[in-house]
């Protein structure tokens, strides 16, 4: 089940329910927005999570039951068909923090890391899910606009920069994961599609 709500008591009573049930494991799908931006790279054991996120909590009330095992797949921002890139800045939004890297997956690689966890039976463990690369916005938006023939964006120059560079490296040791499009650079037109 993967619910946007971020509502805690709502998902507390969603445990209760699952705990009154025969489920034995729950794959709980969140986000890499978890994490404070440091500037540098996180990954899911170095504890730089944001203790005052909401999505945070509730990955922790899913992780302290006793009556069934979570595994948590933090993914990073979702790409793919219906979901180019190109698309995010169009009609003259304007870019911040130009000069900060993204964190993206494509959908097929959600998929393929959803199917791993549960194919191999990979319960109790916290996993990003995040390409390989992380260009930075000023290279990358442009690069996806002019896929589309869209305008390049503008970018809103800022003097600080906050951000967060997602690490992937478990879900390949841990999984054996191979993505698909490792390279947000190198993703054909059709994956769009």
């Amino acid at each position: 089940m993967n619910i946007t709500n971020k509502n805690l008591a709502a998902y507390q009573y969603l445990i209760e329910s699952i705990e009154q049930s025969p489920i034995q494991h729950v794959l709980f799908v969140s986000s890499s927005s978890v994490y404070q931006n440091i500037n540098d790279w996180v990954t899911e054991d170095n504890k730089l999570e944001d203790e005052n996120s909401i999505l945070f909590q509730i990955e922790n009330a899913f992780k302290a039951s006793s009556g069934f095992k979570t595994s948590v797949i933090r993914f990073s921002g979702l790409i793919g068909p219906n979901r180019h890139p190109g698309r995010f800045f169009r009609g003259g939004k304007q870019v911040k923090q130009g000069d900060t890297p993204v964190n993206l997956i494509h959908l097929a690689d959600c998929i393929g890391i959803i199917n791993s966890i549960i194919e191999q039976d990979t319960w109790g463990q916290t996993f990003n899910g995040c390409a390989d690369t992380h260009p930075i916005k000023r290279d990358f938006y442009p690069f996806a606009s002019e896929q589309l023939g869209y305008p390049v964006p503008e970018f809103i120059e800022e003097e600080s920069l906050h951000y967060k560079i997602v690490n992937n490296a478990k879900v390949k040791q841990v999984l054996n994961y191979r993505f698909i499009y490792p390279d947000l650079m190198q993703i054909p037109q059709e994956a769009y599609e």
